[in-house]
C-alpha cells in the first residue's frame, strides 16, 4: 500500500463557492501504472485523446505518482479520484468523498504523503489537519495549527523537505515536509497569492500574485531575492525550468513570459491563448512547456526556442490543470468539461480502447444492436437527476456492431468521436425536462435512451447572487507615517478583512497600504474611470490617523505625507472631498467603512456637533432582496464619532476590526447573506459608539449585502 497527499486550494478564477477550510490530510491509493494515448499531430483534436471519464463537476487538480504509476485527480465534485493502469488503459481504482472542492494535488518529497486544505464547512472550526488510513477506512485527524485563511497555491519540493502554500492574506507559509508544521512566513505581495514554485534545489521559490508581480525568495533567509514585473493581469501559474536557470510565468494577460533568472529580465514571450492561462507544466527534460487555458486549449512550446510545437483541441470548456509523467511522455489535461484527456508525445499505435469510470462493464453489442451508456449526469443519481443550473450538459458512450454515425439529444445532433463519445449542452426549464437519447448507426438502425432532469428553484440568496454583478473592495490602510506617530494594526486589520471578503465572499481585492495624499486621490480616480453594471458593489475601507479641525469644521484622513504643521490642511484628505470623489464613483452601491478617530464627521451632522440618525430601513428579508438592485446605495459606517477611537493591542485587531471580522464570519447566518443591519449588531456596543449613515445621492431603503460563497 502507497501514501499519496492530496491538496484542495482556492483559485481566484473559479469562483468557487464558499470559504476556505485549510486542511493538511493524508490518503491512501493502490499501486498503479500510466496510461498511454495517441501520438499527436500538429493540430490534435479529441478523437487523438484518450479520454478519461468519471467526475461529475469541474476537474481542478491533476498530479501522476513518482512513480509514474497513478494518476490522481480532484475537482468540484468533492471527490478524488485514483486512477490505476489495467494493461494498455488507464481504469478508476478508487474514490474518495473529501467533503470539499479539491484545488490541488501533489506527492510529498518521499511519495508518500500529502497535504490537503479545503472549502470552510460554517458549522466546525477552521483547523489543519491529517488524513490517515485505518484498514479500510479513512478519517481525519486534527492538528494544533489553524489557519484562518485561503491557501490559493502549492508546491513540494523533495531536496529541502519543503512545502510551500500561497494564501489570501498576500503571504506565503513554509511547512516543513516531516512535521507539517509551519517554518516561516513570506510577506511581500499586495493581493493573494495565486502561484507558486520551487527550483530543482529548493534554494529558490517564486510566488505569482493577483497584484500582477513575482517574487522570488531565498528558502534560507526567507527574504526576498528579486522582482519580476511584466504581467499586465493577475499571475496564475509559474513552472521552472529544470536547470534552474528559468521560469515560466502565465497569467490573465493570455502570455506566457520566460524569464531569465540570473538577470530577472524577460527572455521571451509566448502568445497565442484568447483567454486566462490558468496553468502551465514543464516536462522533465525541460524540452516542452504546456500551457491550459480557459480558451479550452493547451499549447505546447518549446521554452529553449520560444515557439509553439503545437495546439492540442478536444476541451469543451476551460482547462485547469496539467502534469507530465514524471517520464515526461505523457500529458494530462482535465478543466471544466469533467473529463481527464492524456496525450502521448512519443510514438504508439493509434488505436486504444476508450476508458470509461463509474460505468459498469458490458460485452459488446450482438450484430444488429446499438447501446447507449450515459456518463454524465452521473448514472448513480438514478435516471431521474436533479439540479439547479440552467442547462445540463449530456455525456455517454455508444457502442455498436456497425458504426455509428449520428446521436441526437431531444433531435439536436450532439458531437461525436470516433471513439463512440458523444456530449451536447441542452438548456433546461424550471421543473422536470425529459431528455432523449437517440443513435443511428451505418445501416440505420437507431434505438433511444429516455431519463427525466428536474431544474429546482434556486434558494434566495443563490437567485441573488446570480443576479449580482462583481464585488470590489479597495482597503486603504496606514500605520506608518513621516511625521505622525505610528499605529499597529490598520494594515494588519485591512488584509484580514480582505482575505475574509474574498474567501467568503467572492469579492476583488486591493490593499493600499501606507499611500500618499497624491497615492490615495489616484487609486480613487482609477475607481471612478471604471465602467461597472448595475448589480456590481464596491465595498471601501479606510484605516489608521484621523484628525478634526473646530476652525475649519471639517474632519480629515491623514495620509502617509500629512504635516502636523500643515494649518491649512492641504497634506489631509478632507471628509468633504472624500464624500463627494465616492459619491462620484460611477458604482450604484457602495459601502464606506472608516477606522479612524474622528471618522464620524463624514457625516456633516456629527461634525457641525449634531447626531445623525440610523439610516438603515428596518424591512423584511423578502421586502429587501426583492428591490435590493432598484436603489442606489451610498452608505458609510465609522469606528466613531467626533472623538477619538482606540488603535487596540500590537499584533491584533482596533475594536472596532474585531467585531466587524465577527459579523463577516457570520456569513450572514441561515440565509447567507449579511445586512448593514446585523453588522449594526456586532459594531453596536463598541465604545467608543461606532456612526452609521448615507452620504451623497444614496436612495432612501438601500442597504450593501455581503453574499457568502
Amino acid at each position: 500500500m502507497r501514501w499519496y497527499l492530496v491538496v484542495n486550494i482556492s483559485i481566484p478564477f473559479m469562483n468557487t463557492p464558499v470559504a476556505i477550510l485549510s486542511t493538511i490530510a493524508l490518503a491512501a491509493c493502490l499501486q498503479g501504472a500510466a496510461a498511454i494515448s495517441p501520438a499527436l499531430s500538429q493540430t490534435t483534436d479529441d478523437a487523438d485523446a484518450y479520454v478519461l471519464s468519471g467526475h461529475s463537476g469541474s476537474i481542478l487538480a491533476l498530479t501522476f505518482s513518482p512513480d509514474g504509476k497513478y494518476l490522481v485527480s480532484g475537482g468540484e465534485d468533492e471527490a478524488l479520484r485514483i486512477w490505476e493502469k489495467q494493461g494498455a488503459v488507464y481504469e478508476l481504482r478508487n474514490s474518495i468523498e473529501a467533503d470539499r472542492t479539491i484545488h490541488a494535488v501533489s506527492f510529498s518529497p518521499d511519495g508518500r504523503l500529502c497535504m490537503e486544505t479545503g472549502d470552510r464547512i460554517r458549522d466546525t472550526d477552521n483547523h489543519l489537519g491529517v488524513w490517515f488510513a485505518g484498514g479500510a477506512s479513512i478519517s481525519r485527524k486534527p492538528l494544533t495549527d489553524t489557519w484562518n485563511v485561503d491557501v490559493h497555491a502549492l508546491a513540494v519540493n523533495r531536496k529541502k523537505n519543503r512545502i510551500a502554500c500561497g494564501l489570501g492574506d498576500y503571504t506565503v507559509k513554509l511547512l516543513d515536509a516531516t512535521t507539517l508544521r509551519p517554518v516561516s512566513v513570506l510577506e511581500g505581495h499586495t493581493s493573494a497569492v495565486r502561484a507558486v514554485a520551487f527550483n530543482r534545489d529548493g534554494t529558490l521559490l517564486a510566488t505569482g500574485s493577483e497584484d500582477g508581480s513575482i517574487l522570488l525568495w531565498n528558502t534560507g533567509t526567507g527574504r526576498t531575492s528579486g522582482t519580476l514585473a511584466g504581467h499586465a493581469g493577475e499571475v496564475l501559474a509559474l513552472a521552472f525550468h529544470p536547470n534552474g536557470k528559468t521560469l515560466a510565468s502565465a497569467g490573465a494577460d493570455q502570455q506566457v513570459i520566460i524569464w531569465t533568472i540570473a538577470t530577472k529580465t524577460i527572455g521571451k514571450t509566448l502568445q497565442g491563448h484568447t483567454d486566462d492561462i490558468t496553468c502551465l507544466a514543464i516536462s522533465p527534460d525541460g524540452k516542452t512547456l504546456a500551457s491550459g487555458s480557459l480558451d479550452h486549449t493547451v499549447r505546447l512550446w518549446s521554452p529553449d526556442k520560444g515557439t509553439e510545437i503545437r495546439t492540442l483541441l478536444g476541451h469543451d470548456d476551460a482547462v485547469r490543470c496539467l502534469a507530465f509523467a514524471p517520464s515526461g511522455g505523457i500529458l494530462a489535461s482535465a478543466g471544466n468539461d469533467n473529463t481527464i484527456r492524456l496525450w502521448t508525445l512519443g510514438q504508439v499505435p493509434r488505436k486504444l480502447p476508450p476508458a470509461v469510470a463509474d460505468v459498469p462493464r458490458t460485452e459488446a453489442p450482438e450484430p444488429g444492436s446499438i447501446r447507449i451508456t450515459l456518463l454524465e449526469p452521473s448514472p448513480s443519481r438514478g435516471m431521474k437527476i436533479v439540479q439547479q443550473s440552467e442547462k445540463v450538459t449530456i455525456k455517454g458512450r455508444v457502442k455498436s456492431a456497425s458504426i455509428v454515425r449520428k446521436v441526437y439529444v431531444n433531435e439536436q445532433e450532439a458531437r461525436l468521436t470516433k471513439a463512440g463519445d458523444f456530449s451536447i449542452a441542452m438548456p433546461l426549464d424550471e421543473g422536470e425536462n425529459v431528455i432523449t437519447v437517440r443513435a443511428v448507426d451505418a445501416k440505420q438502425q437507431s434505438t433511444e435512451e429516455t431519463f427525466t432532469v428536474t431544474r429546482e428553484s434556486p434558494s434566495i440568496s443563490q437567485k441573488l447572487a446570480t443576479g449580482r454583478g462583481k464585488e470590489y473592495a479597495l482597503l486603504i490602510a496606514l500605520d506608518e507615517y513621516d511625521e505622525w506617530k505610528e499605529l499597529v494594526n490598520p494594515v494588519n486589520d485591512a488584509k484580514a478583512i480582505a482575505a475574509e471578503l474574498n474567501g467568503s465572499y467572492g469579492f476583488q481585492t486591493e490593499l493600499l497600504t501606507n499611500p500618499t495624499q497624491a497615492e490615495i486621490l489616484s487609486t480613487l480616480r482609477k475607481y471612478a474611470a471604471r465602467t461597472y453594471a448595475d448589480g456590481d458593489q464596491l465595498f471601501l475601507f479606510i484605516a489608521g490617523h484621523g484628525q478634526f479641525d473646530e476652525v475649519l469644521g471639517d474632519g480629515y484622513i491623514v495620509s502617509r505625507d500629512s504635516r502636523l504643521d500643515d494649518d491649512i490642511k492641504t497634506s489631509y484628505i478632507s471628509h468633504s472631498t472624500l464624500r463627494t470623489v465616492i459619491n462620484n464613483i460611477p458604482c450604484r452601491h457602495i459601502l464606506l467603512v472608516v477606522d479612524a478617530c474622528f471618522g464620524g464627521t463624514f457625516d456633516p451632522l456629527i461634525a457641525a456637533n449634531g447626531r445623525g440618525d440610523d439610516e438603515y430601513s428596518q424591512v423584511t428579508k423578502a421586502e429587501f432582496i426583492e428591490r435590493k438592485l432598484r436603489f442606489k446605495t451610498r452608505r458609510f459606517l465609522t469606528s466613531g464619532g467626533k472623538e477619538y477611537v482606540p488603535d487596540g493591542r500590537p499584533g491584533q485587531h482596533s475594536p472596532f476590526t474585531r467585531q466587524l471580522l465577527e459579523a463577516l464570519r457570520s456569513y450572514g447566518g441561515k440565509d447567507g447573506i449579511l445586512t448593514l443591519g446585523e453588522i449594526q449588531q456586532y459594531i453596536e456596543k463598541v465604545t467608543p459608539e461606532p456612526r452609521a449613515g448615507e452620504f451623497g445621492t444614496n436612495d432612501p431603503g438601500s442597504d450593501f449585502l455581503f453574499i457568502a460563497r
